[in-house]
């Protein structure tokens, strides 16, 4: 491509920077960052809509309700095996 000195380059400053490896690190950031914030508000899951706060705040609380009966229980027979 021939660039005619009378108009100028041709690309602007930004443009030369959204092709080097820092402005495409710089957008994906800037895109991670959005994303995250719209999770964090409840706006956007991670999967699509399957991924939501809600759905981990449910996951976390059947992992925890399935856990500590199985957590009492090997305890206690722990307990009753150390006593006789």
């Amino acid at each position: 491509m021939v660039t005619v000195p009378a108009l100028g380059p041709e690309w602007k400053r930004t443009e030369m920077r959204d092709m080097t490896k820092a402005g495409r690190r710089e957008k994906k950031a800037e895109t991670r960052s959005r994303i995250w914030k719209q999770w964090n508000r409840g706006e956007r899951g991670i999967c699509g809509h399957w991924f939501t706060r809600r759905v981990v705040v449910f996951i976390l609380f059947g992992l925890c309700v399935v856990y500590v009966p199985v957590f009492h229980a090997l305890s206690a027979s722990c307990i009753l095996q150390s006593i006789t």
